[in-house]
């Protein structure tokens, strides 16, 4: 117990000192932060800190999406809703068409790059930074900050729901192909097929099938490479 509570207070300790290190030298606090956790995800103790700052992440991430909320102004969106709908729009398509055409051009099956596509529509959080710097440097009105705010926060909204019907979309799009297009339906569908022609190296035998890559998953592989057993890694980690 105590080790827990000496791991909790060093590592946010680790964190204040370079925060504070950084602003010194006259950069951010955040710039100290991210160099900090850099510095422990490469430490042999990165799964037992993430286990004990875990709950601290939850709940500043609430604080941040209800800190969001308080900003975001009802008024400003149904006075502009249709120049708010118009930009939510076009961000979402946009996003999508450049993600999943980079995602297609590294030869992921098209089922891979509509997820990841649908998945990466919003608009980032260091939008907020950026809107906030331009505002306090009266760089933007304060319509252009209340429309930037607006545009990110709905793009969050809708996201989930994008992520959540990426495969019935898939699906339906299928459909809807090879009725209209037979030659179409072969080009977009047939690519993971033309995929494992190409890497023969999927059709393992014999194999050691490691689900997870955390700290004991990296310690079985080490030991298979070592006995020179062949094995594949299921994880969420694509690296």
């Amino acid at each position: 117990m105590g080790r827990r509570e000496v791991l909790l207070i060093s590592i946010v300790g680790l964190v204040l000192f370079s925060a504070g290190v950084t602003n010194y030298f006259g950069l951010s606090f955040a710039l100290g932060a991210f160099l900090a956790g850099l510095l422990i995800s490469e430490s042999a103790s990165q799964h037992a800190v993430f286990s004990e700052v875990r709950p601290l992440r939850d709940v500043f991430a609430v604080i941040f999406f209800i800190t969001l909320g308080v900003l975001i102004s009802p008024g400003y969106i149904f006075t502009n809703w249709l120049l708010v709908f118009k930009l939510v729009i076009l961000v979402i398509f946009v996003k999508f068409v450049v993600t999943l055409l980079i995602t297609l051009f590294f030869k992921y099956h098209l089922k891979t790059a509509l997820q990841v596509g649908l998945s990466l529509t919003q608009v980032g959080e260091f939008a907020f930074v950026v809107a906030q710097l331009g505002l306090s440097g009266k760089l933007l009105s304060q319509d252009t900050y209340s429309l930037i705010l607006a545009v990110a926060i709905l793009t969050m909204i809708v996201t989930p729901w994008q992520i959540k019907s990426s495969v019935k979309i898939f699906e339906q799009l299928k459909i809807l192909t090879g009725r209209w297009s037979p030659k179409l339906y072969l080009v977009l569908f047939s690519s993971f097929d033309r995929y494992k022609k190409e890497h023969p190296e999927m059709e393992m035998t014999d194999h050691v099938i490691i689900c997870g890559h955390g700290r004991v998953g990296k310690h079985i592989t080490r030991i298979l490479a070592m006995a020179g057993i062949p094995y594949v890694v299921v994880d969420s980690n694509h690296d």
